[in-house]
Formats: C-alpha cells, structure tokens, sequence
C-alpha cells in the first residue's frame, strides 16, 4: 500500500512552477490560473516577469504591484505558497535598469586586459583606472585596467513589435552601495505593497543568479580577456 503522504504529499510539498508573466495581465485570468493550478495539485508559484509586458507595466510600477496582489491575496485565500523572483526578467540584481538611473556610478564593471609594447603605457578612457601592469615570462607587457563592463540584462518589454527587447544597464552587484539599492527599489517596495508578508506562505526568491557576470555583454567588448570586479576605494 502507498502511504498517504506519497499518494497525497502535503502542500509544503507541492511542486512550485515559474509562472511567467509575458503579455496584458487581467484580474479574472490570474485568479483563473491560480485555480487551474490548484486544481491540478499545484499549491504554489514563482512569479516571474518575462518580457512581453506592455510598457504601462514597467517593473515595481504601481499598476504591476496591484497584479501582485491581487495574486497573493488570491492564493493566501486558497492557502497557496508563493514565490516573487525579485528581477524583471534576469539576471538578478539590476531592477530592471532601475539601480543604474539611481547611480550611474552603480553600472556593472570589470578588468579587462590591454597588451603594451614594451616602454608604452596604456591609453585610458573616461571611467578607466589602471590597476596594474604586468610584464609575462616572455618579457612582454599588459595592462590590467578597471572599466565599466557595458553589459546588460534581458529587457522585459519589446522594441516596437519586436522581436528584439529592451537592454537595461546591468548594476555592479559586488559594490555594497548598488546591492543597497537594488534591495530598497525592489524588497522595500515588495514589503510595502504586499502587507500580506506575515499572513501567508509569501517569500522573495533567493537572487541564485545575482551576478554580474551572468549580464549580457555588448559585442565591442567580446575581444577582451574580462572578469566581474567593482571599484577599490584606493581609485
């Protein structure tokens, strides 16, 4: 005989799809949805945002913040966990281009690798640091160089019809300051909209992809040798 926590597992074992969010959102067909997941034993979701929202959908946007809601009120009433993947679309950690517009200091950034010939310096541009300048074993020399990475992150809405979408800036994860206000545009807007953090099984999704090096590099720098980095204090 099949134990009747296998037949039937508890909801705290309940498989927890990525819902994506992708097109006009309706009131009636989220809790639709909701429903039609329940009804198939799904009791829970992780809200993910994909591109193909309309643009008066911008990320945390006060009309996107009542679809939430809306969502989490339907399943706190069906006793339903769910999940909010704190990005729009990914990799984690750039609010949608928002933490870039707070700060442009907060771009994303990274080594890169300069080859020298032997007695020349590197030329720097705007934004670039010397960090250091290293001489091989064969005797020939590179510079090693701090400069914003230009990279990017998946857009959540479309340019024109599309197919392709929107690039915002990707944010320097590793630089504490960035990180801070990644977490107030978007956790403190979560927590002040969604008041239901207490009463039901509502949690952000831990940020498994929160890395710079995750972003989307702009071709012009696919030739160089790079890393993830953020800035010394000593620059």
């Amino acid at each position: 005989m099949i134990p009747a926590d296998l037949s039937k597992p508890p909801r705290e074992f309940s498989i927890m799809p990525f819902w994506f969010w992708n097109d006009a959102l309706n009131t009636d067909e989220i809790i639709r949805q909701i429903d039609d997941f329940q009804q198939h034993g799904v009791d829970g979701f992780v809200i993910h945002l994909r591109v193909g929202l309309p643009r008066d959908l911008g990320w945390m946007s006060t009309k996107l913040l009542g679809f939430y809601k809306v969502a989490v009120e339907a399943a706190q009433q069906r006793q339903m966990a769910v999940m909010l993947y704190d990005e729009g679309m990914y990799p984690s950690g750039s609010a949608s281009g928002q933490v870039v517009a707070v700060n442009p200091t907060y771009a994303c950034r990274c080594l890169a690798k300069i080859d020298l010939l032997v007695g020349s310096t590197p030329t720097l541009k705007p934004g670039e640091n010397l960090v250091a300048t290293v001489q091989r074993r064969e005797g020939s020399l590179m510079a090693v160089i701090d400069r914003p990475a230009n990279s990017v992150i998946r857009g959540l809405h479309y340019m024109g019809d599309g197919p392709e979408e929107e690039e915002p800036p990707a944010a320097d994860i590793l630089n504490p300051q960035a990180v801070k206000a990644f977490i107030h545009l978007v956790y403190d807007k979560f927590a002040e909209n969604l008041t239901l953090f207490s009463a039901t099984r509502l949690s952000p999704s831990s940020p498994t992809n929160l890395d710079c090096s995750g972003a989307v590099v702009k071709p012009e720098s696919f030739l160089e040798q790079r890393g993830s980095w953020t800035r010394s204090t000593a620059f």
